[in-house]
C-alpha cells in the first residue's frame, strides 16, 4: 500500500519499479518479478541492486546458473557483502563449494556485512567436515570479537565436539564472566533465564566434567569434580537451577554415587516444573545420563500422583517410541494433545508427533488403519496451519 501511494505520486521514479519487483518476489510471484527487473535493468543497464535483485529471482526459480552470472555481475558493479552471500549461497546450491567458501571469506572482511556470511561460512565447513579451516575459524572469530557471548559459546561447543574441553572451559568462562558482569554492572536486572547464559553456565561445566576423565582412565581426576560443585551450588536456587542439578548429577555418577546422581535428577525435574518445554528436556537429559528403565521408573511414580503431568507423559511417548514400541506410546502422546490448548503451538507439535507415530507404526505392520489416522491427524493440522508446507 505505501508503494503503491510513493508510485501514484511519483510516477516518473524509476526506482519504484525495482521496489515493485523486490516486493513481488517477497510474496513469491516470481515470473511477475523478473518481468519488473527486465524492465527497469533495460532503462537501467549499471544498477549493481538491478542485477542482484535479478540473480535473486533466478536464484529462487533454481536457474543457478543464471543467478552467479547475475550476481557476478552486480557484484563487478559494486562489491558489497549481502551480494556476496547471496553469490555463495548460488555456489553451494551448484555444488561449487571452493567459489562459496572464498566468497564468504572475503565478505566477512568488508563493511556492513550481515551475520547470516558468518553463519553461513561455518555451517559450509561443517557440511565439509573441514576441522582445520573450523578451528581456525573459532580463532579468529573469538580474536575478532572477544564479547561475543554467543560467538564464545559456539566456539566452546566446538572445542567439546572435537575433544578439546581445556579450551572449551576456558571459553565458556569467558562467556560465563561475561554475562555475569552484564547483571552485576546493571543495577535492578533480576537474573531471569537467559539462553546465552545457560549455555555458558552449562557449557563450562560440562567441559570440567569431561576433563575430569573417567575412572577407568590414567587422566582420572577427582578433585575436579570438586569444582564442579562449588560453581554449581550458588545457582541452586535460580532459573538455572535444573541445569545445575544435572551437571551435579553427571559429576556424582562419575564418582560411583548412582544414589545421588538419581536424587539431583529428581531435584532438576522437580525444579523445571511449571516450565513444559525445560522440563521435557531435563527429563530426556536424565534419560541420557541414567538410562530409560530409571527415567520409566521416576516418570511412571509422577503419573500415580498426578496423571496430568505433560512432561512425563511426553517422556514416556518418547522413551516408547526409541524402543520402536509406538501403540505403547499413543496413549500418552493422546494425554498431551488433550492437556493442551485447543489452539496452542503445543498442541499442534504434539499432534504432529501423533501422526510421525502412526506412519511408523503403518510402516511397521503394514495395517492401513495407521495410515488412515496418520492421514486424519495431517488433515485436521492442515485446517489449523493451511500454509505448512
Amino acid at each position: 500500500m505505501k508503494l503503491q501511494s510513493f508510485n501514484e505520486k511519483h510516477p516518473d521514479e524509476p526506482r519504484t519499479l525495482l521496489l515493485r519487483a523486490w516486493l513481488e518476489m517477497r510474496k513469491g510471484q516470481l515470473e511477475t518479478a523478473l518481468e519488473l527487473t527486465n524492465r527497469y535493468l533495460e532503462t537501467n543497464p549499471n544498477s549493481a541492486a538491478g542485477w542482484r535483485l535479478r540473480g535473486e529471482i533466478w536464484f529462487f526459480e533454481g536457474e543457478v546458473t543464471k543467478a552467479v552470472e547475475d550476481l557476478k555481475k552486480s557484484k563487478s558493479l559494486k562489491d558489497e557483502a549481502s551480494t556476496r552471500v547471496i553469490l555463495a549461497k548460488a555456489y553451494l546450491r551448484g555444488a561449487r563449494f571452493e567459489d562459496a567458501v572464498t566468497e564468504l571469506k572475503n565478505a566477512i572482511n568488508l563493511p556492513g556485512v550481515p551475520m547470516e556470511a558468518r553463519l553461513l561460512l561455518e555451517e559450509t565447513y561443517r557440511q565439509l567436515d573441514r576441522k582445520e579451516a573450523l578451528a581456525e575459524f573459532y580463532s579468529s572469530t573469538v580474536n575478532e570479537f572477544p564479547t561475543s557471548v554467543f560467538w564464545l559459546n559456539r566456539a566452546g561447543s566446538y572445542a567439546i565436539d572435537v575433544g578439546d574441553y581445556e579450551k572449551a572451559s576456558q571459553l565458556y568462562r569467558t562467556s560465563f564472566e561475561l554475562k555475569r558482569q552484564e547483571y552485576e554492572n546493571t543495577p535492578g536486572k533480576e537474573m531471569r533465564f537467559d539462553p546465552e547464559y545457560a549455555s555458558a553456565f552449562d557449557g563450562h561445566l560440562r567441559s570440567n566434567i569431561l576433563l575430569a576423565g573417567l575412572p577407568k582412565r590414567t587422566n582420572w581426576k577427582p578433585k575436579r569434580l570438586d569444582g564442579i560443585f562449588e560453581f554449581a551450588k550458588p545457582y541452586l536456587d535460580t532459573d538455572y537451577s535444573p541445569l545445575a542439578y544435572l551437571r551435579m548429577a553427571q559429576a556424582k555418577l562419575l564418582l560411583g554415587h548412582k544414589r545421588t546422581a538419581v536424587e539431583y535428577c529428581q531435584k532438576a525435574v522437580d525444579e523445571a516444573e511449571g516450565n513444559e518445554t525445560l522440563a521435557s528436556e531435563v527429563l530426556l537429559r536424565m534419560f541420557l545420563l541414567l538410562g530409560p528403565d530409571e527415567v520409566s521408573k521416576y516418570c511412571l511414580e509422577i503419573l500415580r500422583e498426578d496423571p496430568d503431568s505433560i512432561p512425563a507423559n511426553f517422556t514416556m511417548f518418547n522413551l516408547y517410541k526409541v524402543n520402536r514400541q509406538y501403540l505403547k506410546s499413543l496413549p500418552f502422546i493422546d494425554k498431551c494433545i488433550q492437556l493442551s490448548d485447543h489452539d496452542s503451538r503445543s498442541r499442534w507439535d504434539y499432534t504432529a508427533k501423533k501422526a510421525e507415530i502412526l506412519t511408523l507404526a503403518y510402516e511397521r505392520s503394514s495395517d492401513n488403519k495407521y495410515l488412515e489416522s496418520a492421514i486424519a491427524e495431517y488433515k485436521s493440522l492442515l485446517g489449523k496451519m493451511p500454509n505448512n508446507i
